[in-house]
């Protein structure tokens, strides 16, 4: 009895371990439950074994002498397993693809950033805390140049890869707090907090030089990539993120038709 005991004390310290140690925030609550379940019957296993050892008395199920009270415990304790363990599992599942729904309706399938929901959601609701000069908050509508010649040329794989290579040097530029966001087709929009106008330019023009300095690399072939971007920092002509999003994109506009691999300030009334 006692070697099972421990056995079986073991595998349950193990899975208690093993529940406590996930990070992911999908099932939290109920992988909590599930954890403490087992250290639970793990105790009462192991004090279960240790009382017979104790006193001297041979294991049984008999209800009656001096290890009646706790047979008459286990099958209580012992049907918290089934009953309570397989809610909170099932419980813990339901959370964790109510989880993955919701993440997969806000990000972008192919590039892994945020999706146009996201970027007008979080925008929205930084653009109403942003209260400049003591906070600021700036962006950048960011658009692949001649993307669609990469497409004719290569393939729309090629152009996949095109639009997840940005997306990486997108993730990699962005601080704590900034995010990156696909917007639709070739175009990418970064939200910055704490920049101006000016900072906003730089961190563009940097952006830029880096896109363009690390060619696309596919099929044993070097893909010359450059990108070209509006940037717009909140100003009080701004009434909403759509005001400061619009008049971005004028920017963006005006950079292609400028050439490519720029970038262009909007104007406060663009």
């Amino acid at each position: 009895m006692f070697v099972l005991s421990l056995c079986f004390t073991v595998l349950l310290s193990a899975s208690f371990a093993l529940l406590l140690s996930q990070n992911s925030p999908e099932g939290a609550r109920s992988r909590r439950v599930m954890a403490w379940l087992f250290a639970l019957i793990a105790a009462f296993t192991m004090g279960r074994a240790a009382y017979f050892i104790l006193k001297g008395i041979s294991p049984s199920m008999e209800m009656a002498g001096d290890g009646g009270w706790i047979n008459l415990v286990s099958p209580m304790v012992a049907a918290l397993l089934p009953v309570v363990g397989t809610t909170a599992f099932l419980l813990m599942c339901s959370e964790r693809i109510g989880r993955q729904w919701e993440l997969a309706a806000s990000t972008d399938y192919l590039t892994g950033l945020p999706n146009r929901r996201t970027l007008l959601t979080v925008g929205e609701r930084r653009f109403g805390a942003a209260q400049p000069p003591a906070r600021r908050l700036a962006l950048a509508v960011i658009d692949i140049d001649h993307f669609k010649s990469i497409n004719d040329s290569h393939g729309h794989e090629v152009g996949d890869v095109a639009l997840r290579h940005l997306a990486e040097h997108l993730r990699a530029a962005c601080r704590d707090g900034d995010l990156a966001a696909r917007h639709g087709g070739e175009e990418f929009v970064v939200l910055w907090e704490g920049l101006d106008t000016a900072a906003a330019r730089t961190a563009g023009e940097r952006l830029c030089a880096q896109v363009a300095s690390e060619p696309l690399r596919t099929d044993g072939a070097l893909i010359p990539m450059t990108i070209s971007m509006g940037v717009a920092a909140a100003g009080e002509a701004d009434r909403s993120f759509h005001d400061l999003l619009r008049r971005a994109d004028h920017a963006l506009y005006a950079a292609k038709a400028g050439g490519s691999n720029r970038v262009v300030e909007a104007t406060d009334k663009s």
